[in-house]
């Protein structure tokens, strides 16, 4: 019965885009770099090798083919490989073993000038004045001309160039915002969770942490990729990074997950067999015919009660069927003690009603799902732990021949959650005067997909760094899409939303019919923060939610 923690809900690259990159990143990727200096793969003639500090792997250029991992040195075709320190997560692109290495060859590679096991060689500067490296297998230098001489058999490589080019396939990092080159289909992706948070664009903003970036065009990955963050306005609300998560707060997750544990906090208030008393029977409607329901009044523990009301219908006719299931807990001051079903274990105190239904109707060419959640001055609490809900969710999904239509729809008076011992702590979360509709339709076996959204309502909490977020629809947002015969019914992607905060800063959310694609919704962002500067994201994916009702209350049937 009870929304502990946020739903951790897969949002197709989720977070946020955008295509504009200042000359910070370049400072940032300069920092990434530095280490290479003293890790840098040698080749010495098919042979690829590596210092002994970490975990190693080589690729092909493509990153789809494993060649060597977990060992010192690797022997290779001739041909460019990426070389990765899976313990420091560093990788080295275009690492070159030539087609027909001469005895007594000096090669570069990157920075890295190497020769063969044949003798004692001394790398100098190219006036011969300064002394690089003498005695090992290879050299890190700085961008220029050097001499290279075998002191074992006196033979001189002078004019050895090092180039200073800059790799094409850099991943930069300005404040929140990851960025990557115009040559393939990115994704972005938490290096500790694996989390995806954006696909496609050509740039993510996302929150500070540690990040896995991979060209999926050419299977070349980018480990390691640190955003230390710049929030600005001196809160921890960023509204264009935490957009697509307060959209997500509004669509009434956690009211789904908070009524899938009532049966369990029911089963233990049962359980104490302290009292049991049958009710009169109710009623309810199934076809517009009423059906009877089961009541009856337990006892709490300590003190107070419990109803529970129950129906169960099955119709079944020619060509027509309709199963429904009916539930219903109202709580009259009931104080027992709960360990299932609450994110703490203590002593609760409960009021207020919640409501469920589940319909499943289908015929000869059709079959409806609908599912209906009402909380009614609902309010569960102990120390460390309140919950206060009035709130309604409705999801069905329709299909009907080669057609399907799912829609949901939620409202959210009042949401209130307390996760604190402490008297007077802000809340966890707060939402009120929410409402959230979510339509999507898929035609003619797929040729033809329509999608809508409207939300508007405010949130406030852990997540907004208690920080009062307003969302409103300015227009709703709406996107046709005809494929094939039907790509002239298309309707571009069209619509905006926007988001205040309390802190002054404001988030103008628009479609992005050009950037739009396939399945996937991208929008603009235009944001001024509470400093009053202004940062504009191009093609960011808007959070992809799901809409089916089939599981949803599946627990009803248990």
């Amino acid at each position: 019965m009870i929304m502990c923690k946020k739903t951790d809900r897969h949002v197709s690259g989720q977070y946020v885009l955008t295509n504009k990159v200042s000359l910070v990143a370049a400072a940032v990727a300069a920092l990434l770099a530095a280490p290479l200096a003293q890790a840098q793969p040698v080749v010495s003639g098919s042979e690829i090798s590596w210092p002994d500090d970490g975990w190693y792997q080589v690729q092909s250029a493509d990153g789809l083919t494993n060649i060597c991992e977990g060992t010192r040195s690797c022997q290779v075709e001739p041909g460019s490989y990426i070389v990765i320190n899976h313990t420091t997560g560093e990788r080295f692109t275009h690492v070159t073993v030539p087609a027909s290495p001469a005895t007594g060859s000096i090669q570069v590679d990157g920075n890295t000038v190497s020769w063969p096991d044949d003798g004692w060689y001394q790398v100098q500067s190219a006036d011969g004045l300064t002394n690089i490296c003498e005695g090992t297998r290879s050299c890190q230098v700085e961008p220029g001309s050097y001499i290279v001489i075998n002191h074992t058999t006196g033979e001189r490589f002078t004019d050895v160039t090092v180039s200073s080019s800059q790799a094409t396939d850099e991943v930069l990092v300005d404040g929140n915002t990851i960025s990557w080159p115009d040559d393939g289909w990115y994704q972005v992706q938490s290096a500790d969770t694996y989390e995806s948070f954006c696909e496609g664009g050509r740039s993510c903003t996302v929150a500070a942490g540690v990040y896995i970036v991979i060209n999926l065009t050419t299977g070349q990955r980018h480990e390691g990729i640190v955003v230390e963050g710049d929030d600005g306005a001196g809160t921890g609300l960023v509204l264009d990074t935490q957009s697509n998560e307060l959209i997500t707060e509004l669509a009434g997750y956690r009211l789904d997950e908070a009524a899938a544990a009532a049966p369990e906090v029911a089963a233990s208030i049962i359980a104490g067999n302290i009292g049991v008393t049958v009710l009169e029977a109710g009623q309810y409607e199934v076809d517009e015919i009423a059906q009877p329901t089961e009541r009856t009044q337990y006892a709490c523990a300590e003190g107070g009660t419990m109803t529970l009301e129950t129906g169960r219908t099955r119709i079944r006719e020619s060509e027509y069927s309709h199963d429904t299931s009916y539930n219903i807990w109202e709580f009259d001051n009931c104080q027992t003690e709960l360990d299932a079903g609450v994110p703490v274990a203590g002593s609760y105190e409960i009021i207020g009603k919640l409501a469920v239904q589940r319909d499943f109707v289908s015929g000869s060419r059709f079959n409806t799902i609908e599912n209906s959640i009402a909380f009614t001055g609902f309010d569960i609490r102990t120390d460390g732990f309140a919950l206060t809900v009035n709130a309604s969710v409705q999801a069905s999904d329709n299909t009907s021949g080669v057609s399907i239509n799912r829609q949901r729809s939620v409202s959210i008076p009042q949401y209130v959650l307390q996760e604190s011992s402490v008297p007077f702590s802000a809340p966890s979360l707060t939402i009120a005067d929410a409402n959230f509709i979510q339509e999507f339709s898929n035609t003619s076996n797929g040729a033809l997909q329509s999608s809508s959204l409207d939300v508007q309502g405010w949130i406030s909490g852990e997540l907004t760094d208690d920080t009062a977020v307003s969302v409103t629809t300015i227009a709703p947002l709406n996107r046709v899409l005809g494929v094939g015969s039907l790509e002239s019914e298309n309707v571009p992607f069209s619509g905006q939303l926007q988001m205040l905060g309390s802190d002054d800063s404001v988030l103008t959310i628009s479609a992005n019919p050009e950037a739009s694609e396939g399945q996937y919704l991208f929008v603009d962002y235009n944001l001024l923060d509470a400093d009053g500067e202004q940062r504009e994201t191009i093609g960011a994916q808007l959070v992809d939610l799901p809409l089916a009702a089939y599981d949803s209350l599946d627990w009803l049937d248990e």
